[in-house]
C-alpha cells in the first residue's frame, strides 16, 4: 500500500505516467529522462538516436571504433548519467523531492570530471574547462 501511495504523489507532482516502471521506461523513455538524456547529449555535441533497449543504447553511446582509455571514459559518462537518474529518481520517490532534471546533468557532469581527473594523473583541466568542452579532454585520448 505504501509503494502505491508513494506513487500516486509522483504522479500528481507530475513525475511518473501511467507507463510500468521497467527499466526500458525509467532509463530511457520517460520525459523527465529524456530532458536529461537531452541536455547530456547536447553538451558531448552528440547526435543520436536513442534506443529503449539498454545494452543497445549503451553500444550505440560507446564510439565502437575506439578502444583504450577514450571508450572507457565514454562508457563511463554513460554508466554516470544511468546512475544519477537512478539515485534521483529513488530520492523522487522516498524523499519526496522534486524532479530536477538540470540538477542530475550537473551532478553527471561533476562525477565524471572528478572520476577522470582522480584516474588520469595527467588530466590538467579545471571542471570549468569540462563543463565548457568535454570533448577536448575526450579528443586528447582519441
Amino acid at each position: 500500500m505504501e509503494e502505491a501511495q508513494k506513487r500516486n504523489k509522483a504522479r500528481k507532482r507530475g513525475e511518473y505516467e501511467n507507463e510500468e516502471e521497467t527499466i526500458c521506461y525509467l532509463f530511457f523513455k520517460f520525459k523527465v529522462v529524456w530532458r536529461i538524456w537531452g541536455f547530456c547529449l547536447s553538451w558531448l555535441r552528440c547526435l543520436s538516436v536513442n534506443h529503449y533497449d539498454a545494452m543497445v543504447y549503451f553500444m550505440m553511446f560507446c564510439p565502437t571504433n575506439v578502444k583504450g582509455p577514450i571508450y572507457i571514459i565514454w562508457g563511463g559518462v554513460w554508466i554516470a548519467i544511468v546512475g544519477e537518474i537512478w539515485k534521483h529518481r529513488n530520492m523522487c520517490v522516498f524523499k519526496n523531492e522534486r524532479v530536477d532534471h538540470i540538477k542530475v546533468f550537473a551532478v553527471t557532469q561533476r562525477k565524471v570530471w572528478a572520476w577522470i581527473t582522480s584516474k588520469d594523473k595527467d588530466a590538467e583541466f579545471t571542471y570549468s574547462d569540462w563543463c565548457l568542452e568535454p570533448l577536448g579532454y575526450l579528443r586528447f585520448f582519441g
